[in-house]
This record gives structure tokens, C-alpha cells and sequence, in this order.
């Protein structure tokens, strides 16, 4: 990771706050507040956000869900195991909503 970037275990705090307090989260949320003391979206903000959001969900803290702008999470379904593994590899989700087509992906708690 960047030496710019927050470390895993600040983001890691900084999302469960988020949930625990805010609600649900959009995917592309992770990579956007990275954004508010630095540079625009990178690869190396989303590799750190795609490594806190799955952590978390290897963990069994968070489940990822979909839902059709602009339905919420609840109004959704959750991802498909395809689908998760898609995330890995796809960046538009983390970082731009707007042309992530149906695969709109927020962050829930169980």
C-alpha cells in the first residue's frame, strides 16, 4: 500500500463505525472516503478497500448485497458466491456507481 494511504486497521475502524452508525454502505463508500484527504480514486485505494471489505467478510462482519439504483440493500438481495468472487477482479464498483450497470453493491451488517 501507499505510504499516503490510512493503514487496514484505521479503514477496517472507520467501516464499522460507519455501519454500525450510519447504516448500510455502498461498496464505492470505502474508496470515497479515502478520497477526502487525498488524491483521487487510485488502484492502490481500491487493492486497500477490496482488502478491508473482504477481510470483513471472511470474518462474517459484513454482508455484500444488491439492489438496482436507487433501491436500498434491504430491497436487494445478497451476492451470489459468482458474484463475490467477481469483486476481486472488477474495480468500477468500488469507485463509480454511475457505470456499475446492475452491479450497484452495498455493505450490510448480518
Amino acid at each position: 500500500m501507499s505510504d499516503d494511504l490510512p493503514p487496514v486497521a484505521e479503514v477496517t475502524a472507520w467501516l464499522v463505525d460507519a455501519l454500525a452508525n450510519e447504516g448500510d454502505q455502498g461498496l464505492w463508500e470505502v474508496v470515497w472516503s479515502l478520497n477526502l484527504d487525498s488524491s483521487p480514486s487510485s488502484p492502490e485505494k481500491v487493492a486497500l478497500a477490496r482488502q478491508v471489505v473482504f477481510t470483513l467478510l471472511r470474518e462474517g462482519r459484513v454482508v455484500l448485497r444488491t439492489a438496482p439504483w436507487p433501491k436500498a440493500a434491504d430491497e436487494g438481495r445478497a451476492l451470489t458466491d459468482g458474484e463475490v468472487a467477481l469483486l476481486a477482479d472488477t474495480d468500477t464498483p468500488w469507485f463509480d456507481p454511475e457505470n456499475a450497470g446492475e452491479f450497484i453493491v452495498w455493505l450490510t451488517m448480518p
